[in-house]
């Protein structure tokens, strides 16, 4: 008699799977490290940068990442030049702008970015994954 042929094993849905990974660029420690907390609660896995430099060669690192979290004040580099530099590392990325001074669209080439999205400081975790929410959707 012929042996019972293997069972099928189900093939994980990689969506569901693979770890989401944000990008936190902000150059305040102290703010950092909350906001990586927060992120982390919110279920992902988190690089992140205390410059713009640092985020640059982050996204190098992790080419598939889920989301990005930035500050505009940044030592190195105007936050908002940083969003163009990511996005053209990753055109798609969504951009969480987290800024406690008000500030205009994003734009590239004079044209206002897509899929950015801002988080106004100060803001609690609950408003954090209400808008990683929302830049994932």
């Amino acid at each position: 008699t012929a042996a019972p042929a293997p069972e099928a094993t189900p093939t994980a849905d990689p969506a569901v799977t693979a770890p989401r990974i944000a990008l936190v660029v902000e150059d305040d420690a102290i703010i950092r490290i909350g906001l990586v907390d927060m992120v982390r609660d919110a279920g992902f896995d988190v690089v992140d940068a205390g410059t713009a430099a640092a985020a640059l060669k982050a996204i190098d690192a992790n080419p598939a990442l889920a989301v990005a979290i930035l500050d505009l004040g940044l030592p190195d580099m105007p936050g908002a030049t940083l969003a163009v530099a990511l996005r053209e590392k990753q055109a798609s990325l969504p951009l969480i702008v987290a800024s406690g001074a008000s500030q205009g669209d994003l734009t590239r080439d004079g044209k206002p970015m897509n899929r950015v999205f801002y988080l106004p400081k100060p803001y609690t975790g609950e408003q954090l994954a209400a808008v990683l929410a929302q830049a994932l959707d």
